[in-house]
């Protein structure tokens, strides 16, 4: 039996100062200030000592009773908002410098509508200097330089160099044995913190589309076809759909890591009086003979050298080495992007003042004399971007956002490792909460300091606890702030670090009402924690959430941080996401967060597979990735098993219809089509000819085998069988006649003449019966018995296959043209194993030529078992699963469960090559057959066959689990109105889309509307009978 995971409990008291008695420690500074004010007014009113003690002790009880544990919260009512504004700025240089000087404005009174306004040029409160770029050691390395002021008229400087990083994250899908090795890297990652510097991690999540329209866009401009063009505006409009719905989000996970380096007047090692002064006397001297701006210049210079090998690298090592994160460095154009972002809507302008280290030395590319503070803040388009500040928002008026914050504290304890992984996650992952950031800031903090105060924090609860004991009572309250302060004390002692952390959730909504509304929902996801939305101060905490400000999160007016040990502080690091898969492609949307994961056949060689049962949404996905083949010009084969009755299946309609609006597709069915099985491919314009017309030659003897072998299962017969075919069609195609015959085909064309006397299975025939007799006469005396019964069988299988309607279908001139863009075999009438072998290898014969004939390809088989049935197709197909690729060849197969194709002759060898596995609802019974077959996570699979994966009417959608490089991902299919229409194949559905289809002289109308109606009817549940075209026509819905 599995034994579910133990929590992981969170120490409270680590970061806590120890009580006075009964007085908590925060309050002591107050309390001191009202007793330091009672004693002045004692003094020099000669009170009375009753009167001293009301004023001393009066005051700091109303304030304890105000305050509380959290003093903060009520004096930060005191702080009322700033009116902020844009002062811009522009660039003030000094010689030799090549850092932009920008002076500190101070707030001013500005007349407005004849009411004087105090003004805050919101540039005072961002210490950004400058961007910075630095192309060293083959890496493009971007960093924002900040700056810090302090002493009189700002003597001692602090220079803070910021580094970005991109990551993907961790899968949002783990293992608890996954969760718990990634925690033992994240914690050894956090006690190599640098001191004084700090590590954030920024975590957003917004509701958009622009990337996938863009990527539809360019699609749709290369379209010529009426009805492709309605196939991808739909796609369009199904994306909108999903964005305008919050169920498309894209996130983004951004790390910045702080390098602080002090200047020479304040350098860290002038800690004694005779280097202070040696170094006061180089500063003179320096001044004194007019080279101290060159010598700032070259020390600046060095700073930014150390910058990169002792912040930069170090930072890297600990992301990467360390923690086991994909990172990649952000450049100064990237990280200046995503700051221009956060206040408007328009693509960012150059950046205004760049600083570039290379190997050229140090210098400045300025772009605009006004500093890069103020055209972050400056306005578009008329418009001011400058915050409107509130007490409990932020509104962005360029994006038309109110933002607010909710601190995240302290939760009593994670469920398990993989709780403690996924803490963050869990609720960022429901659709409801959208557009938001999570913050999430940690520095290292005074170890010495943290043990000191846990040794009192024990001490005083011992304390308590003995005089409970001593009257004769039990504080539980204190035993338990014993225990845990001793085990925080020996984590300590282990070599754990306490690490400070300040982390937030910020909400973007249209309005304060939605604010309140999605933080109240916020809050109880969170309800293991005491987190709380700030209702103050949101301008400060706006501040300093942006990475060109030097104050820390959740620090200034007042102290609000949290301290964690350092194996727990991994559960506010917001690193959970799905991975993306592919830049574009096939979009899927994850079930947790609504990320898009894509899938790109199309650009990328690849396999895929496809698990469903029936009704599982196995069709409408093999049809989405037939179009977007056929979109991007690339050529598809497919394999169809229709319904005996009429021949339609999930591809006829949608064929039928492209065919009708002059599209190069063919839907064939096998049961009246021709396919020369002998058909050579057009080599004329590819490269490596001969080595691709060997392939199709080599498949033609593997297809002549099947023939003629049939179901025997004599290994030593189909050798020798083998052994003949492959010499006598050698043979037959160094005949000058027959490559004639070959040429004059291919350059005269589909349908004519020369067409029609192209090389067909009965010259082979006839050939072969020559050739035969002629071989066994010249090798009379060395022929053994097993060659000519092989012989023999040769030519009496091959002339009782031609003679048969098996035969017309594949020893004739082929009925259609093999170069097509979509073609489709419907495989009828099969009577027998036979047949099905003899028709797929027609199919793949078309394919292979199209695959020799273009550089990119797809084969495509629905329903597959029925071949998999049959040895020579299964090792066919896993000939083409392991060479295909190197072809253009993707092989994408679709069946109901893994064990038929495992099973066949060549299953091993298809399963192992397959690079990408999509499942989506199963039967209970098919579950085992993954785990055991293919070693698939059980508790992931099954979840396949539960009802909650049955596809949604109502949502339009199909569930899958993709399976790829060991991850599972779990997502929702979303196909477009017109296409699921097209698809829609049971035979009420295809009578309502012929009862609407018929009402419109256009076809595009007719498949245009009957969309509309048939989505509209699958939502609602209704039943087709409801479809009727007048819907549309007269108006109504």
């Amino acid at each position: 039996m599995m034994q579910s995971p133990k929590p992981r409990a969170v120490n409270r008291l680590v970061g806590k100062q120890p009580s006075i008695g009964y007085l908590p420690a925060n309050q002591l500074p107050f309390w001191v200030g009202f007793i330091l004010v009672a004693t002045l007014l004692w003094q020099l009113f000669n009170l009375t000592l009753a009167q001293f003690l009301l004023l001393a002790f009066l005051p700091c009880i109303v304030f304890w009773s105000l305050t509380g544990q959290k003093e903060w919260k009520f004096l930060e009512k005191f702080h009322a908002p700033r009116q902020w504004g844009i002062a811009k700025v522009r660039c003030q240089w000094r010689q030799h410098s090549p850092l932009p000087q920008r002076p500190k404005l101070g707030k001013r009174r500005v007349k407005h509508s004849g009411k004087t306004q105090l003004f805050h040029p919101l540039e005072d409160a961002l210490h950004l200097v400058c961007y910075g770029q630095m192309n060293v050691q083959n890496l493009q390395v971007g960093f924002e330089l900040l700056e810090q002021r302090k002493g009189k008229q700002g003597s001692r400087q602090e220079l803070r160099f910021v580094f970005g990083f991109r990551t993907t994250g961790i899968h949002a899908t783990l293992s608890e044995a996954q969760a718990e090795a990634i925690l033992q890297r994240l914690e050894a990652a956090l006690k190599e913190l640098p001191p004084g510097e700090r590590l954030t991690f920024e975590y957003c999540s917004f509701a958009e589309d622009r990337d996938r329209q863009i990527e539809l866009d360019s699609l749709l401009n290369t379209q010529s076809n009426h009805l492709a063009e309605l196939l991808v505006f739909s796609q369009k409009v199904r994306s909108r759909e999903l964005y305008q719905r919050g169920l498309r989000q894209i996130k983004r996970i951004r790390i910045l890591g702080t390098y602080t380096v002090k200047t020479t007047q304040q350098a860290q090692s002038d800690r004694d009086l005779t280097t202070k002064l040696l170094r006061s006397f180089a500063n003179f001297t320096e001044w004194f003979a007019g080279e101290k701006e060159q010598a700032d210049a070259a020390r600046l210079q060095k700073m930014v050298h150390l910058a990169f090998t002792e912040g930069f690298l170090r930072l890297e090592s600990i992301l990467t080495t360390l923690m086991g994160l994909t990172v990649e460095p952000l450049t100064a154009a990237e990280l200046w992007t995503a700051d221009y972002a956060e206040l408007h809507t328009q693509t960012a302008p150059p950046i205004p003042q760049l600083l570039i280290l290379d190997e050229k030395g140090l210098r400045c590319e300025v772009t605009s004399e006004v500093h890069a503070t103020s055209i972050l803040l400056r306005g578009e388009k008329g418009e001011s971007a400058v915050p409107i500040a509130a007490r409990e928002w932020i509104y962005i008026p360029r994006k038309r956002k109110y933002a607010g914050f909710m601190q995240l504290g302290k939760p009593s304890a994670f469920p398990s490792a993989r709780g403690q992984v996924r803490y963050l996650w869990e609720p960022i992952a429901r659709n409801r909460l959208r557009d938001l950031k999570v913050v999430t800031e940690l520095s290292t903090s005074n170890r010495g300091l943290q043990k000191f105060n846990l040794e009192r924090l024990t001490r005083n609860s011992k304390e308590l606890s003995m005089r409970a004991l001593g009257g004769k009572t039990v504080d539980v309250a204190s035993d338990m702030k014993v225990n845990e302060a001793i085990s925080a004390r020996q984590a300590l002692e282990r070599g754990s670090t306490v690490v400070t952390v300040a982390s937030g959730i910020w909400l973007y909504r249209n309005n304060p009402a939605a604010l309140e509304q999605d933080f109240s929902y916020l809050t109880d996801c969170l309800s293991t924690s005491d987190s709380e939305r700030a209702y103050e101060i949101t301008e400060n905490l706006w501040l300093q959430s942006l990475p060109y400000v030097w104050d820390a999160l959740l620090t200034k007016p007042y102290d609000r941080q949290d301290y964690y040990l350092s194996h727990e502080a991994s559960g506010l690091l917001p690193l959970v996401a799905p991975q993306i898969g592919d830049p574009g492609g096939l979009e899927f949307l994850t079930l947790e967060g609504g990320t898009p994961v894509h899938i790109d056949p199309f650009t990328m060689l690849m396999h895929l597979a496809f698990y469903a049962t029936t009704r599982g949404g196995k069709s409408i996905l093999l049809a989405e990735l037939m179009m977007g083949f056929y979109l991007r010009g690339i050529p598809v084969v497919g394999f169809d098993f229709p319904r005996p009755t009429d021949g339609t299946s999930s591809f006829s309609d949608l064929t039928a219809v492209l065919q009708q609006l002059g599209a190069r597709v063919a839907y064939n069915d096998t049961g009246t089509c021709a396919n020369n099985l002998i058909e050579m491919p057009d080599l004329r314009e590819v490269p490596n000819a001969k080595e691709r017309r060997d392939a199709i030659v080599d498949f033609q003897i593997d297809a002549i085998v099947i023939i003629v072998m049939g179901d025997t299962d004599d290994s030593f017969m189909e050798k020798s069988v083998r052994t003949l075919v492959a010499q006598s069609l050698q043979d037959f195609h160094t005949i000058p006649e027959i490559k004639t015959r070959y040429d004059n085909a291919i350059a005269a064309g589909f349908g004519t003449t020369a067409w029609k006397e192209t090389p067909t299975l009965w010259d082979y025939l006839d050939f072969a019966n020559d050739w035969l007799k002629a071989h066994l006469q010249q090798n009379e005396l060395t022929v053994s018995t097993v060659i000519r019964e092989a012989a023999g069988q040769i030519l009496e299988q091959l002339r009782g296959c031609l003679k048969s309607g098996l035969g017309r279908a594949i020893a004739r001139p082929s009925s259609f043209r093999s170069d097509v863009s979509l073609l489709i075999f419907a495989l009828r009438g099969l009577r027998s194993r036979q047949d099905a072998a003899v028709l797929a290898l027609s199919g793949y014969s078309a394919l292979l030529r199209r695959a020799l004939e273009s550089p990119a390809s797809a084969f495509i088989i629905d329903e597959s078992p029925i071949l998999f049935e049959f040895p020579a197709i299964a090792r066919i197909v896993g000939q083409l699963c392991a060479n295909g690729l190197k072809w253009g060849v993707r092989t994408i197969i679709s069946a109901q469960t893994v064990s038929t194709i495992y099973q066949s002759a060549a299953g091993k060898q298809i399963v192992e090559t397959i690079t990408t596995t999509l499942i989506g609802y199963i039967k209970p019974s098919a579950v085992d057959s993954f785990v055991d077959l293919l070693g698939y996570d059980r508790e992931v699979i099954a979840q396949c066959a539960t009802s909650s994966f049955e596809p949604s009417s109502r949502e339009l959608r199909s569930h899958w689990i993709i399976c790829k490089d060991g991850m599972y991902t779990e997502v929702g299919f979303y196909p477009s109105a017109v296409l699921l229409a097209l698809t829609a194949n049971n035979m009420e559905e295809q009578e309502a889309r012929s009862r609407v289809m018929e009402s419109y002289s256009d076809l595009c109308d007719g498949v245009a509307a009957f969309s509309q109606l048939y989505t509209a009817a699958r939502r609602k549940g209704l039943p087709m009978s409801e479809i009727q075209p007048q819907l549309l026509l007269t108006g109504t819905d």
